[in-house]
């Protein structure tokens, strides 16, 4: 079986570090439930948003914290096959460099399990799942091929109500209900 295992919102808090620069405290419980898009909870213009992090450089993204689950989801799919990481750059070089340098600096320098695309439904193919904390990432990996998708409970999706217990559990769960 392939996992692919997408990084922001699922491993690293994208969301925290991004309304840090932005001047904002992340309240998990004031954000409003099953809402993506962050610019629209940060009441700003989506060209803002992102001149403010692109300023940040290559260290925004290689600086993003790991979860408190991070490790341990990790672990747990490795125990059932072979996990690559998959995630989405922003429309700056910054973003692909800082996140592959952030997985080189936990798995090491010749590290190359991951994959940095938009399109992560060209990837779907039978035993193969995406964990994603996208809706649309999932839903598009579900209807362009044969992979199936396990939406991580966040906040921000449709998932949301599943955020109060052990997400790396359900996450388990899920997976074995697919197999």
């Amino acid at each position: 079986m392939i996992l692919y295992l997408d990084l922001d919102g699922v491993c690293v808090g994208f969301v925290e570090a991004a309304c840090r620069v932005h001047g904002r405290d992340f309240d998990e419980g004031s954000w409003p439930a099953g809402e993506y898009d962050i610019t629209k909870v940060l009441g700003i213009g989506d060209e803002e948003f992102w001149e403010v992090i692109h300023r940040q450089g290559v260290e925004f993204w290689r600086g993003l914290e790991a979860y408190p689950w991070f490790e341990r989801l990790y672990t747990e799919l490795q125990r059932l096959g072979r996990v690559y990481f998959v995630t989405s750059p922003t429309d700056s070089s910054h973003s692909a460099a800082g996140k592959m340098l952030w997985l080189k600096d936990r798995f090491g320098k010749g590290f190359r399990d991951f994959t940095i695309t938009r399109c992560k439904y060209l990837m779907s193919a039978s035993r193969c799942i995406l964990i994603d904390d996208s809706d649309h990432n999932i839903e598009a990996f579900e209807r362009h091929g044969q992979g199936k998708g396990i939406l991580f409970p966040q906040r921000w999706n449709s998932a949301y109500e599943h955020i109060n217990g052990d997400r790396v559990d359900w996450v388990m769960d899920r997976i074995q209900r697919l197999k």
